[in-house]
């Protein structure tokens, strides 16, 4: 987030689950000047652990109360969730 605030600063927003999807990945490859297109990738991509970030937290409760405290609830919006803890969709 700092390097937005630099002027000059080329920065490029993208969630990892968005990675496979090829409207994405064209404006990152052009970002990365790659001349590679989106269709000339592959992946072996295997999901190490299942479910939402909530339900792999042993402690999200305690974890939600102190990202508020800190003022990094914005983090849980980054991951799909609301400043409450709970999941968007």
């Amino acid at each position: 987030r700092a390097l937005r605030e630099v002027p000059g600063k080329p920065v490029f927003d993208i969630r990892y689950e968005e990675v496979g999807r090829p409207e994405v990945m064209a404006p990152l490859l052009s970002f990365l000047g790659s001349s590679a297109t989106p269709e000339q990738l592959s992946s072996s991509f295997y999901r190490q652990t299942s479910g939402r970030l909530h339900e792999r937290v042993a402690n999200w409760d305690e974890l939600v109360a102190h990202l508020r405290a800190t003022d990094e609830a914005a983090l849980l919006g980054e991951a799909g969730y609301r400043a409450d803890g709970t999941p968007w969709g």
